[in-house]
């Protein structure tokens, strides 16, 4: 006879369609020799949702709905900052929801199963109300979240978006009474989670953070701080389940981690219909276009990485300086050179640009990647950094760092370029020829995924933009190793996102005499582009299925979709950005006129001013005689 497991769900009509895609997830990753029930407990939930939840339902794995009405006392918390639905606290109900059961694994409906979960829900819980993973965040915070609900001990603080409960214990000591009268009449600052940590009284089995690998943890501290509080060293892709738990979803914005996992379960659910990309790109836009938070330097660094090769290296260190020589500095520049090409290391370096290293520079030695060392590394040594790539054939123009945040603050969401080239497609759904893209687009301002960014003028990569096949070296240099723009690309597309022109390229800001062995002489003139991007497709294309092409995503988001609102909003924002470059400018402008060189120059040519005005004013009495 199977084992049979319970996993519950709570969601109401917002969340239904997120509860389906968590359970397609834990069914695609089933145990044969269990027999899985999901209760879904549906709060004001349509019946066409309920219908699709249902319809999950295969051999040996059950979906069965559970219709409540939300009571007034739970309506009343509802919270306008809070992305949790006050349906969430159903869960202090799941005892007496669920009479017949001993233990149940709950499961918030932002939550990716990644494996075989009939060990957690076996696991020894004796004397414990719950099995739950600890919050970083929250026991790190100051003060800690335990000292602000004034909890009575201090063994920890869990999430509540995956517990392994045990009901029988819940339903002896009449928890969903404490629980409620906690919420209604204790500190909280969570809908439920505080609530359950207070009334828990530190009963509780700690998890290893892979049973609940929340993002709100990974965005905040690095491995290593993670690997020393959690004791364990696990990656993403191990990770028994992931929770989606900060403010921002990947049904609402394209970039966000784990979006591209996300949206794969997505398409295998019944609510998919092919349209949520358009719709995940136009609320992305809507929400964070001029109003995004400010994020505190200290808290995202600013690394500027690029490459260079023997026969540019001469004239390389033009490129640093300008680099290094910022309105806005950022936190470290890097130059990655191959080993295999400088043999003798920093003795074939230029003085120019060895003499830089005093200044911010920092060379770092690497495997000759050809240009995609240029993001290769330092995507890997920096992942939560804002990463700037940069040519090393340009004079970038002091302003190049601070446009770039600019527009990223104003698209979090976007990979942000000075110069991006429209992808046109053929009749037949297929990428036109590069030859007939649109060069040099002139759409700023404009998230597109039909645009791709080219290196110069430099990108900025968000953090987290891209997936993880980005550093999978044997395909890349395999596929396209001189066309990294192309691979870059084509992962942004596998996690959807989108990008955006910050402003206008510079004019005469190339290198003179650092084109005689540029790529784009056989990317470009020579067809090499469409050979790479035809290779790269032939393995990535079908991805995510034959229904969910990177090229229909590519095609999905088209500037004729534009809104007249969005289109007034993005206005507004390039107003914002002029009218703060112009600000700038007329303090430089105050300053220069206030130094003592300005005034002393002014003084020196007082007299032959005056002089010329002597002499020409016979002149201009006569034309304005002659006026009269």
């Amino acid at each position: 006879m199977k084992q049979e497991m319970n996993v519950v769900y709570i969601c109401d009509e917002n969340y239904a369609m997120p509860a389906a895609v968590s359970i397609v997830s834990l069914r695609d990753n089933r145990n044969a020799g269990v027999a899985y029930c999901v209760h879904v407990v549906c709060c004001g939930v349509s019946q066409d949702s309920r219908a699709k939840l249902q319809s999950l339902s295969c051999d040996g794995f059950s979906v069965v709905i559970h219709e409540v009405t939300l009571p007034e006392s739970y309506s009343r918390q509802k919270n306008a900052r809070l992305h949790v639905s006050p349906a969430s606290l159903f869960k202090f109900e799941l005892g007496e929801l669920f009479p017949e059961l001993d233990r149940i694994l709950y499961l918030d409906c932002d939550t990716l199963v990644g494996g075989d979960i009939s060990e957690l829900f076996s696991c020894d819980i004796s004397g414990c109300y719950a099995a739950a993973v600890k919050d970083m965040k929250a026991e790190l915070s100051a003060p800690t979240q335990l000292s602000r609900i004034k909890a009575g001990h201090k063994t920890g603080y869990f999430n509540s978006g995956v517990m392994l409960l045990d009901l029988e214990l819940l339903r002896r000591d009449r928890m969903n009474e404490r629980l409620l009268q906690q919420r209604l009449d204790g500190t909280n600052f969570f809908m439920d989670q505080d609530a359950f940590n207070f009334c828990f009284g530190g009963r509780v089995k700690y998890l290893p953070f892979g049973c609940n690998y929340m993002t709100s943890v990974i965005g905040a501290f690095s491995d290593e701080e993670i690997k020393e509080f959690y004791n364990c060293d696990i990656a993403a892709e191990n990770a028994l389940v992931l929770h989606l738990c900060s403010k921002y979803k990947p049904w609402d914005h394209s970039n966000v981690p784990f979006a591209d996992k996300w949206y794969g379960c997505y398409k295998r659910s019944p609510f998919s219909t092919g349209s949520l990309l358009r719709t995940v790109l136009k609320s992305g836009r809507d929400i964070f276009i001029s109003r995004a938070p400010e994020t505190p330097r200290a808290q995202r660094s600013i690394t500027v990485s690029l490459t260079s090769y023997p026969a540019r290296i001469a004239a390389v260190h033009l490129a640093v300086r300008s680099l290094l020589h910022q309105t806005m500095k950022a936190d470290r520049v890097i130059l990655w050179l191959a080993r295999e090409q400088f043999p003798r290391g920093e003795e074939d370096l230029p003085k120019e640009l060895t003499a830089l290293v005093g200044e911010g520079l920092t060379i770092s030695w690497c495997e000759d990647l050809g240009p995609h060392k240029k993001y290769f590394y330092a995507m890997q040594q920096y992942p939560e950094d804002i990463i700037i790539t940069a040519d090393d054939d340009m004079e970038y123009q002091p302003e190049l760092i601070e446009t770039l945040y600019r527009c990223y603050r104003a698209f979090p969401y976007a990979v942000c370029c000075m110069r991006a080239h429209g992808i046109r497609f053929g009749a037949d759904k297929r990428i036109a020829p590069y030859s007939q893209w649109e060069r040099d687009s002139t759409r700023v301002y404009i998230p597109s995924m039909s645009l791709m960014a080219t290196g110069v003028g430099g990108v900025l990569y968000p953090p987290h933009c891209m997936s993880d096949e980005l550093f999978n070296k044997e395909q890349f240099m395999s596929l396209c190793p001189s066309a990294d723009d192309l691979w870059l690309k084509v992962m942004q597309v596998m996690s959807l996102t989108p990008t955006v022109i910050a402003g206008s390229m510079p004019e005469d800001s190339q290198i003179a005499g650092t084109q005689d062995t540029a790529l784009w002489r056989s990317n470009d003139k020579k067809n090499g582009n469409d050979r790479q991007l035809n290779a790269i497709l032939s393995v990535y294309n079908e991805y995510y299925g034959a229904s969910d092409t990177l090229i229909s995503r590519m095609e999905q988001d088209e500037p004729e979709s534009l809104d007249s609102a969005y289109a007034a909003e993005r206005a507004a924002a390039r107003i914002e950005a002029l009218e703060s470059r112009s600000d700038r400018l007329e303090k430089e402008i105050e300053n220069i006129r206030a130094s003592w060189t300005y005034r002393l120059g002014r003084a020196v040519t007082f007299i032959p001013r005056k002089i010329r005005g002597l002499l020409h004013r016979p002149d201009k009495e006569r034309q304005n005689g002659g006026n009269k």
